[in-house]
């Protein structure tokens, strides 16, 4: 028989909250508050007699109690409102910033995440909206002086200059070209990755290969050096998912670019590092 069924096969009997602490012995390990969970859940709360006799034993914690713990854990940002009434129970929250009052949880402040004020937070979010529409006018303000200076020297210097500008920044050229080489690259890498899709696409015969699957069915072992793949081998950073040498991944047997075709067959697992080494070879 589990803890909460003992507790609710005692609890049913008419037996004390105290008393069945002291049988469980859940006073040595500071557990009280689940019994009183699992007698609250099955509809038989702690009673105000009981509450007063777990007081006087210094097992249920106060309001002073309760105050000392929101200041640790918030770091000093919130103090209570409403009064503490046990550890599963809802409290209310002041921050000691803003004033805004908020009605939380009070399990949530045993958790790692850092209680945070709601209208704090919905504050921060504007203003680092207002920061980065700054930022965007900032640059728009470079580039029309950038034009303006360049229209100057065309202007001034008595000579015909070819001047142009790029069409995705508006950057002042002082060529024929059509773009500047940021926006180039970006171009370059955008057309050859649209090529690359058009590419699997015209060759996709089974469109249901996944990673996962393919591990599943062969192993997590790269079947170009023979060692084992490392799925724990990557980062995130800013929301991108960035694989290190040793993450697996699918490669074709025969490539796409030499006529494979993207099917079970012709797929196994590699390392990403022997995959890109191998390229298109085949």
């Amino acid at each position: 028989m589990s803890r909460a069924e003992e507790v609710r096969a005692l609890r049913a009997k008419g037996i004390s909250i105290d008393e069945i602490c002291e049988r469980l012995g859940a006073y040595e390990r500071n557990q009280r508050h689940e019994v009183t969970r699992v007698c609250r859940k099955m509809g038989k709360p702690a009673t105000d007699e009981e509450k007063h006799v777990s007081i006087a034993r210094g097992q249920l914690h106060d309001n002073d109690w309760a105050d000392e713990y929101i200041r640790e854990k918030t770091e000093g940002r919130f103090i209570r409102v409403s009064d503490y009434k046990g550890m599963d129970e809802r409290i209310i929250l002041k921050c000691t910033i803003c004033g805004n009052e908020q009605d939380t949880s009070f399990a949530t402040l045993r958790s790692s995440k850092k209680t945070r004020c709601n209208y704090c937070y919905q504050i921060e979010l504007e203003e680092n909206q207002k920061k980065r529409e700054q930022r965007k006018e900032e640059e728009r303000h470079r580039r029309a002086v950038e034009k303006a200076d360049a229209m100057k020297v065309k202007a001034c210097s008595g000579k015909q200059i070819e001047l142009s500008f790029c069409r995705s920044c508006g950057l002042a050229l002082m060529s024929n070209a059509t773009w500047c080489s940021t926006c180039a690259k970006r171009r370059d890498n955008k057309n050859r990755e649209l090529k690359r899709r058009i590419k699997i696409k015209k060759a996709l015969v089974d469109s249901d290969i996944t990673l996962d699957g393919l591990i599943k069915r062969d192993g997590c072992r790269c079947y170009l050096c023979g060692e084992e793949c490392d799925r724990e081998d990557y980062i995130e950073r800013d929301g991108a998912f960035i694989a290190g040498n040793r993450y697996p991944s699918v490669d074709h047997i025969i490539p796409l670019a030499k006529g494979g075709k993207h099917s079970w067959n012709n797929v196994k697992v590699a390392h990403r590092i022997c995959n890109s080494l191998k390229s298109d070879k085949g």
